[in-house]
């Protein structure tokens, strides 16, 4: 399966840690050469020498959502790798591509919890996520699926792992 996204777009990946999303926004990027993939934890990585270094979360969530709107505004695609389970996180996506009129598209990669807990273990230890909050981002991500159509998508994909996970 391929996914068929407008241009410009951004493409709001959801899905708790561990679920598969970082290789995903790699995929979907590559078919657009213009696309670029945004991440909390490589703004993490940038501000602190650390993706896993939580303290500079606020500051990484500022700098990707900057560096969000500046791509809206060129009007060039993006994929917005980070967990966005809560309603709340997306809203503030939708609203920056909204100002410069940017359809947003969300995926959501829905990860079976066990093997996302799983994948953890394969981490290096600073990016483990622990369990509770794994478990949490999920017990989030499920009380949302059913609202995300009246969130104001352009479309939205739910992704079943392993077999729909589309890699080109």
């Amino acid at each position: 399966m391929i996914l068929a996204l407008p241009a410009p777009v951004v493409v709001l990946l959801i899905g708790v840690a561990g679920s598969g999303k970082t290789t995903l926004a790699h995929a979907l990027a590559e078919q657009d050469p213009a696309a670029a993939v945004l991440s909390f934890d490589d703004c993490r990585a940038e501000l602190a020498g650390d993706a896993g270094d939580q303290s500079v979360t606020p500051a990484a969530v500022d700098l990707t959502h900057a560096r969000l709107a500046e791509r809206c505004a060129q009007h060039v695609s993006t994929v917005l790798d980070a967990t966005s389970v809560r309603a709340e996180h997306r809203r503030v996506v939708l609203d920056l591509a909204a100002e410069h009129d940017v359809p947003v598209v969300a995926v959501v990669v829905d990860t079976p919890l066990e093997t996302a807990l799983a994948r953890q273990l394969d981490r290096p230890a600073t990016r483990q996520v622990p369990v509770e909050v794994v478990r949490a981002q999920h017990a989030d991500l499920l009380a949302s699926l059913s609202g995300l159509h009246t969130e104001g998508y352009a479309a939205v994909h739910l992704l079943r792992h392993p077999v729909e996970v589309p890699f080109f």
